[in-house]
């Protein structure tokens, strides 16, 4: 509709920039992968944070529970920024967020000391 108004000639936008590219990471998957695919593509980046969230709740020790929210709060970050651009979708943004969540999950998955002893002690 915008571009049979003429705006991008109005204006003078570069024809590189006439696409019509969505700054929101989420409305461009929707359009590319209708509904469906943005709904699997929510639940993958949402998965890592809630495999850590209870995690980082229930750590008892202070330095184990401070790096397990660092990680949640930057792959929040990252997601909430996919709101307002499609960075989360280059490669470079990409391979920093899955690294993060990587961790993320590993480090959720991984007792701490003090919980091996108690677990050993019971077996």
């Amino acid at each position: 509709l915008v571009l049979n108004l003429k705006y991008a000639d109005k204006f003078g936008i570069p024809d590189i920039d006439r696409d019509g590219l969505v700054h929101n990471v989420f409305w461009l998957t929707a359009s590319e992968l209708g509904y469906v695919g943005l709904m699997v593509f929510v639940v993958l980046l949402m998965t890592p944070l809630w495999i850590a969230i209870p995690q980082a709740l229930n750590r008892r020790r202070a330095g184990q529970r401070d790096v397990m929210w660092g990680l949640v709060v930057g792959l929040g970050v990252v997601i909430v920024q996919g709101t307002l651009e499609w960075s989360l979708r280059m490669t470079q943004v990409g391979y920093v967020y899955w690294v993060v969540a990587g961790v993320a999950v590993s480090l959720a998955g991984m007792r701490s000391s003090g919980e091996s002893q108690r677990a050993g002690e019971s077996a």
